[in-house]
């Protein structure tokens, strides 16, 4: 993509990331997002103690060491977050000191048994009387852990509609320990192949416009992601105007689409489709 590398993330709850066959020369780093840790415990709310929710009889230790020792640039991460609106981020104001505490110990513990690298921060549904209370919690929990050495990589995952209010800030206040921005494209109503790709593009400019070329990466939160995507994303990379790109993929969903099938479109002559007429 324009001679540069890129990053590719999986987001997934199972071990599909182990059937990745080759990493295509253009591919700096994969990354595996594993979802999710969340602060519930199926009754309620624990306050910041998170509990790992991804299948932990089929990816544990050893599989994702294994995993790492036969690709040495992946990185593993555990999403924290919720799915629309189940287990959304809520928080008293005068729980917050208690919130952060809890979530950096307990994060602390699950990274270190799983070996992981690094968090993504990635909630839809934020239910807070002040936004400022999402941001400082979020920020100084990626902070500590950065600090702290525990992680290396530390990732916000947006969508349009919560970016302003959230993110943004979020990335304004701690940009210093957040080293991606992963924005998704659920949002982006009828993405199909008849949807026209410069509106498209006009409508992420300004959310990507916030942040560093060199943290984006553009997310689609559906499975299977429609060829769209594909052709919008070789157009944003062509321009080095995002870094990368992340899709969700599970084994189990009977619209399974491999990860390697991810890689093998970013190389195709996908991209002659991607002649865009908008400035970038």
């Amino acid at each position: 993509m324009a001679g540069s590398k890129i990053v590719f993330r999986e987001y997934t709850s199972d071990d599909s990331f182990t059937k990745l066959t080759d990493i295509p020369k253009d591919v700096s780093e994969i990354q595996v997002a594993l979802t999710f840790a969340r602060d519930y415990d199926g009754v309620g709310s624990t306050q910041g103690k998170f509990i790992p929710y991804w299948d932990t009889a089929i990816v544990n230790p050893d599989v994702i060491a294994n995993f790492k020792s036969k690709y040495p640039s992946a990185k593993v991460l555990v999403s924290i977050g919720n799915n629309k609106r189940h287990f959304p981020f809520k928080i008293d104001e005068d729980r917050v000191t208690a919130w952060i505490n809890a979530a950096t110990e307990s994060l602390t513990r699950i990274i270190k048994e799983y070996n992981l690298d690094g968090i993504d921060v990635y909630y839809e549904d934020i239910e807070v009387s002040n936004p400022a209370i999402f941001v400082h919690c979020i920020g100084e929990l990626i902070k500590t852990l950065k600090l702290n050495k525990v992680i290396t990589r530390a990732s916000i995952s947006p969508n349009i509609e919560i970016n302003d209010n959230f993110y943004r800030s979020l990335h304004q206040n701690f940009e210093d320990h957040i080293d991606y921005v992963n924005l998704f494209l659920s949002v982006v109503e009828n993405l199909t192949g008849n949807t026209n790709q410069e509106e498209v593009l006009e409508k992420l400019k300004p959310t990507l416009n916030q942040y560093p070329p060199i943290k984006r990466l553009l997310g689609y939160s559906s499975i299977p992601p429609p060829p769209i995507f594909f052709v919008v994303s070789k157009i944003l990379l062509s321009h080095s105007f995002i870094n990368g790109i992340s899709l969700k993929v599970t084994s189990f969903s009977i619209t399974y689409f491999p990860p390697q099938w991810i890689l093998d479109l970013l190389q195709s002559p996908l991209a002659i489709l991607g002649s865009c007429k908008c400035n970038l």
